[in-house]
């Protein structure tokens, strides 16, 4: 999450429970799960199309720290 969140800097950040990324019509969260070695992600922008591009960078940006070991099990 350290990592992660070095890559972020220059976006505005929220870090209270993980780390959410805020734009002006949109949100990013990730969260680590306290017992498993996993985090959450939620994302949300004013259209479906804006939310998949928003989940899909920071996916990448997950990924890169942790490569082959992702499980989605979000909702639309």
């Amino acid at each position: 999450m350290r990592l992660y969140g070095e890559t972020l800097r220059g976006d505005d950040l929220s870090l209270g429970d993980g780390i959410r990324v805020n734009t002006a019509d949109s949100w990013a969260h990730t969260i680590p799960d306290p017992d498993e070695p996993t985090v959450h992600l939620y994302a949300e922008a004013t259209t479906d199309a804006a939310a998949a591009a928003l989940e899909a960078r920071f996916v990448a940006l997950i990924d890169q720290f942790s490569p082959g070991s992702r499980q989605k099990t979000g909702q639309k």
